[in-house]
C-alpha cells in the first residue's frame, strides 16, 4: 500500500498561508518603494525651488512672488512630512508582515519535517514487514526441503 499522508491538508494550508503572507509582504514593499520614490522626487523639487528662489532673491522679487514661493514651500513641506509619516508607517507594516512571513515559512518547514519523518518511519516499517515476510517464506522453504 502506498504512503498516504495525513498531513496533506495541513501542509496545503501552511503553503497557502505562506503564499498569502508573501503576497502581502511584496505588496507592502512596493507601496513603501512608491512612497520613498515620491518623497525623493518631492525633496528634489524642493531643492530646485529653493535654488530658484535664492537666485531670484538676488535679482529682486516683489512681495507677491515671494509669497507665492513661500506658499509653495509650506505646502511642499507639509506634503514631505506626510510622506515621511507614510514611509514610517509602511516600514513598520513591512516589518510586521515580514515577521508573519517568517513565521509562516517556519510553520511550513515544521510540517514538512514531521511529514518527512513520518514517511521515513512508514517506509522503515514497510521494509521491516517485507523482510519478515521474506524471512518467513525462506524459513518455510528450508523446512520443506529435505
Amino acid at each position: 500500500m502506498p504512503y498516504q499522508s495525513k498531513l496533506d491538508a495541513v501542509l496545503r494550508l501552511r503553503d497557502f498561508n505562506e503564499e498569502v503572507a508573501h503576497q502581502n509582504f511584496t505588496k507592502l514593499k512596493g507601496l513603501l518603494a512608491e512612497q520613498e520614490d515620491a518623497y525623493d522626487l518631492l525633496k528634489g523639487r524642493l531643492e530646485v525651488a529653493a535654488e530658484s528662489l535664492k537666485t531670484r532673491q538676488c535679482n529682486g522679487l516683489d512681495v507677491a512672488a515671494l509669497e507665492t514661493h513661500y506658499s509653495y514651500f509650506r505646502k511642499a513641506c507639509t506634503e514631505a512630512r506626510e510622506r515621511q509619516h507614510a514611509i514610517r508607517v509602511l516600514s513598520r507594516c513591512c516589518e510586521a508582515q515580514q515577521a508573519v512571513l517568517v513565521e509562516a515559512v517556519k510553520e511550513r518547514q515544521v510540517v514538512e519535517a514531521i511529514e518527512t519523518r513520518r514517511k521515513s518511519e512508514y517506509l522503515r516499517e514497510v521494509r521491516k514487514k517485507e523482510q519478515q515476510v521474506l524471512d518467513e517464506v525462506g524459513g518455510r522453504q528450508k523446512r520443506m526441503t529435505p
